[in-house]
């Protein structure tokens, strides 16, 4: 009996690990999986990982296996192999990017659209205020506190290619389907944060608390 609890609790414990990725390539040969990176580099959790005798590069730490498959249908245009699989984030194994530093957000609201709003004027308060004449609507499947992480996620994503920097926010709903409709301003300048660490979030009786990767040289 007791054999079988402790088994029980190694289960649940890994469970709890496991999440879904966007594998791209693997090779024996790390040179040839940089120039794969650069590409993919500003993508959350974009790392190659040294599995056994293999490079791997990867995207993504989802919970759910619908998010993933959102951000596959784009990078299936540059890698038509990828695909979407189950995955543990192991520090360890990461080669790429070699240093990650953290920092904690907290954000607090009475419902989930005003801390989503909220999170993602938080993100972008050191840049100056103007006034917003671009026009920017992301959708994304979520649950809440995830879609918190997730709004951060794609408003970064679109940061860093297009360097948009959101003024006003609104959020639509349905079901697990989000809307972020946002209006901003473009800049040459970029938020040194590259992702959310989705282990990070969490629930507080006033709204989310979450972790911000800074990826370092």
């Amino acid at each position: 009996m007791v054999a079988l609890v402790l088994v029980l609790l190694t289960a649940l414990v890994f469970a709890k690990e496991e999440h879904y990725c966007i594998q791209l390539l693997s090779s024996k040969r790390p040179e040839e999986l940089l120039k794969a990176y650069e590409k993919v580099k500003d993508y959350p959790y974009a790392r190659v990982e040294k599995i056994g005798p293999y490079y791997t590069l990867r995207v993504g730490r989802w919970g759910e296996k619908e998010a993933a498959r959102e951000l596959l249908k784009e990078l299936k245009r540059s890698f038509p192999d990828a695909f979407v699989r189950s995955c543990y984030y192991l520090p360890e194994r990461v080669v790429l990017p070699k240093k990650v530093e953290a920092e904690e957000l907290k954000v607090r609201g009475r419902t989930e659209a005003e801390l989503i709003c909220k999170a993602v004027g938080s993100l972008f308060k050191d840049f100056p205020k103007k006034e917003g004449s671009h026009e920017w609507k992301l959708s994304f499947e979520s649950f809440y506190p995830y879609s918190v992480a997730d709004a951060l996620n794609y408003v970064l994503i679109l940061h860093k290619k297009e360097g948009f920097v959101p003024v006003a926010c609104r959020l639509r709903k349905e079901g697990k389907r989000y809307e972020l409709l946002l209006k901003g301003y473009l800049t040459d300048e970029r938020l040194p944060v590259e992702a959310v660490d989705y282990a990070s979030v969490k629930e507080t009786e006033d709204g989310v608390t979450l972790k911000l990767l800074k990826r370092g040289a």
